[in-house]
């Protein structure tokens, strides 16, 4: 045999580093595919383990499921009938002239008057207090008179609202004013001179 036969018939190592490393890489990814197709199987016969462990032990889940289906009929039929009284409410309050509370209560429409009149008679009080103690404070302070009169400005609109506002209050608060029934005399002539 020659020398050059031998060669043929043995396996041939890769002659250069890049045949080389490429024969590494291929090697890598097949063990990585089998490790793969492994950790497959194992991951399915693991769920179908489960899955075949679970079917026996679930319970059986209609009569609940009946008991659920009852309730939530119930509830819709409870549902309709609340809007329909919702609607008819509705309907009824829209029919109605005047359907504030307010107006329906006498006793709730004055006592709600006179503490409206109240909290606008506090409201005054205290703008009145701002108003003089910065008056008191200018009086302390020298070249302050610009920002008084400005300050008493800025003060006296919502006060004047606010005084508006507590006389309309008050005019509702008074009881309307009944027609007077006495007859009205009539007015004093003097007697005429023939």
């Amino acid at each position: 045999m020659d020398s050059t036969d031998r060669r043929d018939e043995e396996p041939q190592a890769p002659s250069s580093p890049d045949a080389l490393q490429r024969a590494v890489a291929f090697n890598r990814l097949g063990l990585l595919a089998v490790a793969g197709l492994i950790l497959v199987m194992l991951a399915s016969w693991l769920t179908l383990g489960v899955l075949h462990y679970s079917r026996d032990e679930l319970p059986d889940l209609r009569p609940d499921l009946a008991a659920l289906d009852l309730r939530l009929t119930r509830l819709e039929a409870r549902l309709q009938s609340q809007e329909a009284a919702l609607q008819a409410l509705q309907r009824s309050l829209a029919e109605r002239p005047d359907h504030s509370l307010v107006d329906s209560d006498p006793a709730l429409r004055e006592q709600l008057l006179r503490g409206l009149a109240g909290q606008e008679k506090r409201f005054q009080q205290t703008l009145v207090g701002l108003k003089d103690g910065m008056r008191d404070l200018a009086g302390m302070m020298t070249g302050s008179r610009s920002w008084l009169e400005h300050y008493q400005e800025a003060l006296n609109r919502p006060l004047a609202e606010s005084r508006e506002r507590l006389r309309e209050l008050e005019a509702l608060l008074q009881p309307p004013a009944e027609a007077n029934t006495e007859p009205v005399p009539p007015a004093h002539r003097e007697p005429e001179a023939p």
